[in-house]
């Protein structure tokens, strides 16, 4: 089964938990509710999310230059806003880039 660590990282922000790559692996918290399923998937998807984890904060430092040469709707935008956006984009290009590759591949 193949996870998109970047929605796995929103779906377990949804529901309460806060995730952060640290010295000494991944961290989870409140590590009260974490369910053996859940467990499961941290075990599985590890490398993915903390990959996931130091995309995100490399992400952020870029945003946070960028911000002061934004326009005046995006600089309103909150760091997790500007993130998601910046995420999204990232994601939409790759799509673009993977479907012109196979077009290229068929033609």
């Amino acid at each position: 089964m193949q996870v998109n660590a970047l929605r796995l990282l929103a779906q377990l922000r949804a529901e309460g938990f806060t995730l952060e790559a640290g010295p000494d692996g991944l961290r989870v918290s409140p590590a009260e509710a974490i369910t053996p399923a859940l467990r499961e998937v941290f075990t599985a998807h590890k490398g993915e999310l903390l990959a996931a984890l130091a995309d995100e904060a490399s992400v952020r430092a870029m945003l946070a230059e960028m911000r002061p040469f934004l326009n005046k709707r995006l600089r309103a935008l909150s760091d997790d806003d500007l993130l998601l956006l910046a995420q999204w984009n990232i994601h939409v290009a790759a799509e673009r880039t993977i479907a012109g590759s196979r077009g290229l591949a068929s033609g």
